[in-house]
This record gives C-alpha cells, structure tokens and sequence, in this order.
C-alpha cells in the first residue's frame, strides 16, 4: 500500500491482507491474482478515506471482504476478463467473508508450482500472504526493489496460466511431502526475515507480526500433517520467539550474550522443548533448534561449549550447504580460539556471499581484531556507512570493540 493501514486494523493489517488474498484466489482462480491485489489495495485504501475515528465498522473483516470483492467483479467486468465457468462463480461467491483461514492451503498450491522456483515463491509470499510492499521485501530481504517487482510480477504472469477456480483447494488436497516442506522452508525463510529485519523505517529489530504469522501458520500445518520436521520448525521458532523481548532495550539492539535472561519468555522456551522430536535422520529444523536450545540453556560459553556448538554445526552442514551455517562455524571457531580454522573458513564464505553482507563483515572484524586491528576496524567502519536502518547504525556505533556479532 502507499499509505500506512487505518489505525483500527493496523495491528492485523498483514494477517487481514494474506486471508483476503487466500480466500480470492481460491474464489476466481489464479488467472486473477493481479486483479485481486488492486483490489485488496483499494479496499484498505477506502478504509482510510471512509471510516475516520468513528465511522469504523463492527466487523473490519467483512467489510473489507465485500468492498474489495465488488471492487474484482467490477474489474472483472469492465476489462472483459471473465474466463471459463468464472460468470458463475461470480455470481456465487460469497456474500460475507468465509470462515476459516486459507492461506495454508494457497501456501500449498504455490508450493506445487513447479515453474516458480523456491527463492521466487518466497518474495511472492511476502507480498501476498504476508502483506509486506516491494520496499520493505526489498529492505528486509536485502534484494533490489526493482528485483522484487520483477520477480513478484513474473510469479504472477506464471500463476495467469494455472488452472481455474478450484485449483488452489485442489492442489492443497494432493498436497505431496515435497511440497509440505516446501511450505515449511517458505515459513523459515519468512520467519527469519521477520527475526532479523533490515526495514529502515522500522524502530526494531525485529519484525514480531511476521514471526507471529509464521509461527501460525506452522501451526495449522503441524495440526494437519503431524510432520517431525514441522514440529522441529516450531521448536526453533520459539526459541527464537521466546528471546525477543530482551533482544531490544530502549530502542537498542541487544547482542545475545548481553542480553538479560530473564526477560526471555519461559513459556515459549517450554513449548520450544515440547514440541522437539528426534527424528530418524538427520534434519535441519532439529539440529538448529538444539543448536539455539543450547545456547539458551548453557551456564559456560567455555571452550567445551563451542566445541559441542562446533559438532552440530558440522551436522547441520550434513543437511545445508548454506554460507550462513560456514559464517556461524567460522565464528564459533573464532570463539573455540582457533583462528587458523575460523579464517580458513571465513575464506570459503567469502565471494558467495555479497562484500558488504552485515554479518560477514562482523564476523571477519572480530576474528581481526588482534591480528590486524586496522584492517578490521576499516570494515566495520565501512558496514556502519552503509547501514542505513537507525537501530543497527546506532548498535554498531555502540560497540566499537567489535563482538556484536548475534550467531542465533
């Protein structure tokens, strides 16, 4: 949108955006997906303008179900785009908003697209499920905006020639294994850009709503499949979940081995521990859970500790090959005081990832910093220039010693 939410929904606005989005397309068929965005867009855009303070409807929900439905049949009518069969869907759709939440079953069917690949189903669900605008997918992703445009457009172009209505629901039936963990590496990757965000208008660090909605909607996807890998990805959401509220102080960010530990939220460390299974064969989801339960749990980050943090890092490389998981084990090598291993690593993750990636700037400046002060603190001075969110700019400024590198 190109204005912020009405105050009345600004709260559920991304929620409100993704059921919206779930429940079009499972009514008109993906042929429609462009027309269905305008209109949702134009009825928050409505919402502003007609509501004002005391004019808010007692169901926010519906109302901006029926006013972005008239809006696509209106589209619909006036571009002649009624396809096969959709006149009668038309005039049959729903009068009031559907009960129920759809987006796990329009996360399945974009999942089965075999011609979307993984990295572009990803934007797309951030735009569509999750109700974030190309510039913060651009800024919390890290890509280019004109990047995202291009790749949420191309998505939807290949989405025109998908089957008609009926085609979502259809597809979330037939749902496979493959496409259940694709849904779930879609939740992680959402999950993560929503724990680390890089939204330069944003006063945190964190994205808590979009945390929130991926946890959600792991948790209809666990109820409905009852997976193990499912269960571990909700293990190590909350984790991650249970840390926020010490993660930030005062508008600050706070480094994980800063943080007061008795603001994390015991609740979700607990249901982190119970929703934890081992499974029969190595998983990513179960390693990285134990790796973050263990940092949670230990009394001594001594050397014993890094090395045990070591073996499940290499673990975990037995299931991902990601640079992310090279950088952590470059530092926790650096903490284990080996930095013959921590800087041959590091050399290995260089090139892959960008020159100016945050972290790998980070990790090389404390590795650095006793062999080669100057050489690293260039690097960090270089990061702090081109950070441009307030919250990390000012962290960095905070922490001239350099070990402010967060590693969960």
């Amino acid at each position: 949108m190109s204005s912020d939410p009405h105050p009345a929904i600004a709260a559920d606005y991304r929620m409100l955006y993704g059921k919206l989005y779930a429940v079009f397309l499972q009514q008109f068929g993906p042929a429609y997906s462009a027309c269905i965005e305008d209109a949702i867009q134009h009825a928050f855009y409505r919402s502003i303008k007609t509501w004002g303070t005391e004019n808010v409807p007692e169901n926010r929900e519906n109302w901006l179900y029926i006013v972005a439905r008239n809006d696509l049949l209106n589209q619909m009518r006036h571009q002649g785009r009624f396809v096969k069969n959709t006149p009668v869907i038309a005039e049959t759709v729903h009068e009031d908003f559907p009960a129920g939440d759809l987006r796990l079953q329009t996360l399945l069917f974009l999942a089965g697209r075999r011609n979307i690949n993984t990295k572009a189903k990803v934007l797309f669900v951030l735009k569509n499920i999750f109700g974030l605008s190309v510039s913060e997918i651009a800024q919390n992703t890290l890509h280019a905006s004109e990047a995202v445009y291009k790749s949420t457009n191309r998505s939807r172009k290949l989405l025109y020639n998908s089957s008609g209505p009926g085609e979502v629901q259809e597809a979330a039936n037939r749902a496979s294994g493959r496409e259940i963990a694709l849904v779930e590496e879609i939740l992680y990757g959402v999950f993560n850009i929503g724990f680390d965000s890089f939204c330069e208008k944003s006063e945190m660090i964190i994205n808590p709503d979009l945390c929130a909605e991926a946890l959600a909607l792991a948790g209809i996807l666990h109820r409905k499949y009852r997976r193990t890998p499912t269960s571990n990805l909700i293990a190590l959401f909350c984790f991650h979940i249970s840390r926020i509220p010490a993660k930030t102080g005062n508008h600050r960010f706070v480094p994980f081995f800063q943080q007061d530990r008795t603001q994390w939220d015991r609740d979700f460390m607990a249901m982190g521990f119970r929703y934890l299974k081992k499974p029969d064969e190595l998983q990513q989801y179960y390693i990285e859970a134990l790796i973050a339960g263990k940092y949670m749990t230990t009394s001594s980050y001594g050397k014993d500790f890094w090395q045990e943090i070591i073996r499940l890092y290499n673990m975990l490389l037995q299931c991902t090959d990601s640079p992310i998981v090279r950088l952590n084990v470059s530092y926790c090598y650096y903490r284990a005081g080996n930095d013959a291993e921590a800087i041959r690593l590091l050399d290995l993750v260089t090139g892959v990832l960008p020159e100016n990636h945050t972290y790998l700037t980070l990790v090389r400046a404390a590795i650095y910093k006793n062999k080669d002060p100057e050489y690293a603190k260039s690097h960090l001075r270089e990061i702090r220039e081109k950070t441009r969110q307030k919250v990390r700019r000012e962290h960095l400024s905070d922490f001239p010693g350099f070990d402010t590198f967060d590693t969960i």
